[in-house]
């Protein structure tokens, strides 16, 4: 809701807003709010690349503030992680946007780590909430979580679009 206002989209929020849950929405409008979930996923959530998008429309502004922010998530690093941790951290924060979608296995990132060594720093990227774990859970019945598997999961970035 925010992109839309920051957008300046404002009927389609209130469309959105004021949408009968039993009525269908309008053809137009539908196609109208796909167009921009697209341009959000593209541009991503981050209110200055939002600003960005709406003063400039040049995409490649709007992944700079992403750049810049990614760097700046590295600068912390060393503030957080033990030395030796460093490079199984920047490995990470580099490899999990292309595991998007997709279980998350420590074999699939990309070198010779062990989990033993990569756990602590997804963890510690978890913990920070740069980055989410999602749980895989039976969803049989409430509570969701009773029959959660802490070991399957996904990861996903604290911004949808995130680029290495």
């Amino acid at each position: 809701m925010e992109f839309l206002v920051a957008t300046g989209n404002k009927l389609a929020a209130k469309a959105i807003l004021h949408q009968e849950k039993e009525t269908l929405m309008s053809e137009a409008i539908h196609k109208k709010l796909l167009d921009l979930v697209g341009e959000y996923l593209a541009i991503g959530g981050i209110p200055e690349a939002a600003m960005k998008w709406v003063a400039t429309k040049n995409a490649r502004e709007c992944f700079d503030v992403h750049y810049q922010l990614a760097g700046t998530y590295r600068q912390d690093f060393p503030k957080y992680a033990k030395k030796y941790q460093i490079k199984y951290l920047e490995q990470l924060f580099n490899q999990i946007p292309y595991h998007i979608g997709k279980q998350f296995k420590y074999t699939e990132i990309h070198g010779e780590y062990k989990k033993r060594e990569l756990a602590p720093c997804l963890d510690l990227l978890c913990h920070t909430n740069i980055i989410h774990r999602i749980h895989h859970s039976a969803g049989n019945g409430p509570p969701l979580g009773g029959e959660m598997n802490f070991e399957w999961f996904k990861t996903v970035f604290l911004d949808v679009a995130y680029r290495c």
